[in-house]
């Protein structure tokens, strides 16, 4: 009685973890239909519905099982410890508001990596191998709509999950919901190796055919992304997959992976021909029968997989460097001919380091290391590359990221949070290679794969901002999540050495506590966020006192925000002007000290707090302050035609008064404004643009030096 109830709490434990594991999965997939929750409106309410659904599994494991969680493996305490270096860097980062944030997403994401470790542990492979499939079968769908999108079937309408489906297609690339084409391939790229490692796990001829159609799909978006930093990560992918797998499965991913750009290469030139034509049926009809060509052969080589496999390792390795030589081949050809399609042939010869986008991010990754040198221990917190790069760039750009997922790590974390990744990714690899002997042979293949697809996913953060949208994030930790659940269990049950020895323990009540907390704090944030997106819409439509109440009820909702303080400083400016109250005015003041207080390296909020100074007779504090936000953007010439302009203000009112001594002085300093911008400007590596404002205050004041 006693074996039989333990074997029926097992069954019921095993029930939910699925379930549980399942609506994690749901909301990874789903994330990247809500504009790759890249902005924070849509970011927060999938970290509800994750924390609604965490706190359920440690009420489960809490209060039916009086299970604990432990921590055990290198990339847990990695993953943890980064979560804490964010929120250690919290109170003297450079925006503490966006230090918050991006402390409660690492948060998050923690948790989400640690639960679904836990729940896909007692998960068998054939039931975890088809999250590989939807996968892929998610990032067909991506492919679809924007490719329909493209051909004018879809236009920028609700769906069924609110979320309105536009600019899925920009510029001769797809972009799909990521904002960017670039991480649109990488998740892409993710999915496409998913599907071929269910294809190389499959049994089944019928789901290996769709696998293989469906793998198709995936690499033709991938394509039609354009991404150059896709084209050079996805055959180092490859490489590193073929190093790791078993010999017979190396084989069978080589071929289909052969079959698939064989074909794709044939159809090609078409495809693109029809696709920029808008020849909607004919594209469509070659790119399924592309399809279908590639499942056909790769499963008619399965059936003599026996000869295939019978090959020596030298033909393979002869044939491979065979097919590398003419890929190279053909790269230089389009480079330098028009021998590719015209689009494809554009993307590959814009390769070189005189590009705009090459220099571009040589730049950003330039300054991002200035940046991290002033703080280089623990970094500027996080969102601090946002606040700081004003001051630091060395050209004109505006940009939220690094465009590289480690530069922007230096900046927030400094060298600790570098040591953290890199230890991350270490363990990561070395934890799931020590277990592969100790796994069965298709659990082994498994984890190997996903390693593969993790590869693709860490790599190309070198390359652009992919981990700068929430998709990504949940996309990535939910599987290395099931990775760690395999690997977990093996190390637990092995007693050799190793570099983390002990656990650290601690039960599911405390999970859950923190779990409904967390969730109670960041609803407040969410509903915060909303009040601000209503208060600034109300603010553009010209309903100041609207507005000003709807960013008062983000203020409380959402504290730490130094945007809301600003916008809110603004409302109360505008009604101070409309009605000559000077509560207004003080009232405005207080929130934009708090705004500066709360990010004092923003330059428009150093330069908001000036203005008012200004505004209220405090000449030297003011025009001072205006200095000082000079200092945080000096390749911004509206800030120098601010200043001059409230040395101009501050000469009239002493003209006003009589006293054309001190008037002539400020009008002075204000031409002097010209001359530092000019020095700022001689060491931008570009020309600065956009300095007719400045100009014409320059000439304004000189005229009025001229009558006095």
């Amino acid at each position: 009685m006693k074996n039989r109830g333990h074997r029926t709490q097992k069954r019921i434990k095993i029930f939910r973890d699925v379930h549980l594991l399942w609506a994690f999965f749901l909301l990874t997939l789903l994330s990247a239909y809500y504009r790759g929750l890249y902005f924070d409106f849509e970011r927060f309410r999938f970290y509800i519905a994750l924390w609604v659904i965490a706190g359920i599994f440690f009420f489960i494991r809490f209060f039916a099982f009086q299970e604990k969680m432990i921590l055990k493996t290198g990339v847990e305490w990695s993953f943890l410890c980064l979560t804490l270096l964010y929120l250690v860097n919290i109170p003297w980062s450079a925006d503490k508001g966006l230090a918050l944030r991006e402390f409660l997403a690492y948060l998050t994401f923690f948790v989400f990596f640690m639960v679904v470790e836990q729940t896909s542990s007692s998960v068998a492979l054939e039931k975890k191998k088809w999250f590989l499939f939807f996968f892929g079968v998610s990032a067909g769908v991506l492919v679809f709509i924007s490719l329909l999108y493209h051909f004018g079937f879809i236009p920028g309408i609700v769906l069924p999950t609110y979320m309105s489906l536009r600019e899925l297609f920009v510029g001769g690339r797809i972009f799909s919901n990521f904002q960017y084409p670039n991480t649109a391939a990488a998740y892409f790229s993710m999915a496409y190796f998913g599907v071929l490692v269910f294809f190389l796990l499959e049994e089944k001829a019928v789901w290996r055919f769709v696998a293989l159609f469906l793998s198709f799909l995936v690499l033709g978006g991938i394509v039609f992304t354009y991404s150059r930093g896709a084209f050079l990560i996805f055959p180092f992918t490859l490489l590193f997959l073929l190093w790791i797998l078993p010999r017979r499965e190396k084989i069978r991913l080589f071929l289909a992976e052969f079959v698939s750009i064989i074909v794709l290469f044939v159809l090609f030139s078409r495809l693109e021909k029809y696709l920029f034509a808008m020849r909607c049926g004919t594209f469509l009809a070659l790119f399924l029968g592309g399809a279908l060509i590639t499942a056909g052969v790769v499963e008619l080589m399965n059936k003599r997989e026996e000869k295939l496999f019978g090959l020596s390792n030298r033909f393979y390795l002869l044939f491979g460097v065979a097919l590398g030589v003419v890929g190279i081949i053909v790269f230089l050809l389009g480079k330098y001919s028009s021998f590719l399609p015209q689009q494809l042939a554009r993307r590959i010869q814009s390769i070189n380091f005189s590009d705009p986008n090459v220099v571009g991010r040589l730049t950003f990754y330039k300054d991002a290391f200035r940046i991290g040198l002033d703080r280089p221990l623990n970094g500027w917190g996080g969102g601090g590359w946002k606040v700081l790069y004003f001051g630091y760039q060395s050209a004109p750009y505006f940009t939220e990221s690094t465009h590289n997922f480690y530069a922007q790590l230096f900046v927030e974390g400094g060298f600790v949070g570098i040591f953290l990744v890199i230890a991350l990714l270490f363990f990561l690899f070395w934890e799931t290679w020590k277990v592969r002997d100790k796994l069965m042979p298709r659990e082994a293949v498994f984890v190997l794969g996903i390693l593969g697809m993790l590869f693709m996913g860490f790599a190309h953060g070198i390359l652009d901002i992919n981990f700068s949208l929430g998709a990504y994030h949940f996309v990535v930790w939910f599987f290395a999540g099931v990775l760690g659940g395999v690997v977990k269990d093996k190390i637990v049950q092995d007693d050799s050495p190793r570099f983390l020895p002990r656990g650290f323990i601690f039960s599911s009540g405390w999970g859950f506590l923190v779990s409904v907390g967390l969730l109670i704090f960041i609803s407040l944030m969410a509903f915060g966020i909303e009040q601000g997106m209503v208060g600034e819409y109300l603010l553009k439509n010209g309903d100041v006192v609207n507005a000003a109440g709807f960013y008062r009820d983000a203020a409380r909702f959402d504290p730490l925000n130094a945007e809301v303080h600003l916008a809110l400083s603004q409302a109360f400016r505008n009604l101070f002007l409309a009605t000559g109250d000077s509560q207004w005015r003080v009232m405005s003041e207080r929130e934009a000290w708090k705004a500066y207080r709360l990010s004092p390296f923003k330059h428009t909020h150093v330069e908001h707090l000036a203005l008012l100074h200004v505004e209220k007779g405090d000449f030297a504090k003011g025009l001072a302050l205006f200095q000082e936000a000079v200092s945080r953007a000096p390749l911004i010439p509206a800030m120098y035609e601010h200043w001059a302009l409230a040395y101009k203000s501050v000469g009239d009112f002493y003209r006003e008064r009589g006293e054309e001594g001190k008037a002539r002085e400020f009008y002075e300093q204000g031409v002097k404004v010209w001359d530092l911008f000019v020095a700022n400007a001689r060491r931008s590596l570009k020309p600065v643009e956009g300095t007719e404002g400045v100009e014409a205050v320059i000439q304004e004041l000189k005229d009025l030096l001229k009558k006095e």
